[in-house]
């Protein structure tokens, strides 16, 4: 499900959905996205109650108090088998909501972890600290291991690697490691292989960390079955 729809009278969003709820509840209260996923994501999001709360909790994301970690399955694996992407991401050209590795893109970073390795595909647990739109599936792209199923990022080649500060673009100022071809992996999955795993922050009013983990879904745990990832790895 989408989070919160795109225009006036979108419908069938997760917003939509709690809006109900409070209706049904006699609660009278606007909806206060803190956390997003994009659509075809699974796992744990997070909204605030009321006005002050979301101040609270969005102040608190962007001092980066917030640790997300996703659970994602990958083409290839990364070298090394731990360690970060600090690579810019700006808009692609002529598109709303594509995004590519760039020069002029803003700061964004990614640390990651091999969890598991098998016939070409990657289970890693991904912790995104900044939160550009498409950060993790961009990334993943850009260094040549892009999400299983996902129709906007991959599959792709190795993607060149870069050297200094930041990246090279190609003629058109894209990174040239973006690639938006379908991922055709659908027999594994139907859907970009990223489910938002865990979300820790700290209690809006209490001295205590709030620690939420989101069940992995049908779909995720049979492609886990599918590459033989051992039981209780996640």
């Amino acid at each position: 499900m989408i989070i919160h729809p795109s225009k006036p009278d979108g419908s069938g969003t997760v917003s939509n959905g709690l809006a109900r709820y409070y209706e049904r509840a006699g609660r009278v209260s606007r909806i206060h996205p803190i956390s997003r996923l994009d659509r075809w994501t699974s796992g744990v999001i997070l909204f605030a109650k009321d006005s002050y709360t979301a101040n609270l909790l969005g102040g608190s994301l962007r001092a980066g108090n917030f640790i997300k970690e996703y659970l994602g399955v990958s083409r290839g694996a990364p070298e090394p088998r731990t360690g970060s992407i600090d690579l810019p991401i700006g808009r692609v050209d002529g598109f709303i909501m594509l995004r590519a590795v760039r020069c002029g893109g803003k700061r964004s970073l990614t640390f990651y972890e091999t969890l598991y390795s098998t016939d070409g595909l990657t289970l890693m647990l991904l912790r995104p600290v900044t939160g550009r739109t498409h950060q993790l599936r961009v990334h993943l792209s850009a260094i040549g291991c892009p999400l299983l199923s996902d129709g906007l990022y991959g599959p792709a080649g190795p993607a060149p690697q870069p050297t200094g500060p930041a990246p090279q673009p190609g003629a058109s100022g894209v990174f040239e490691g973006f690639d938006g071809r379908d991922g055709g992996d659908a027999s594994l999955i139907g859907r970009q292989a990223l489910h938002s795993y865990r979300l820790t922050f700290p209690h809006p009013y209490k001295d205590k960390k709030i620690i939420v983990t989101g069940e992995v879904p049908a779909d995720f745990k049979s492609l886990l079955t599918k590459l033989s990832v051992p039981d209780g790895l996640v």
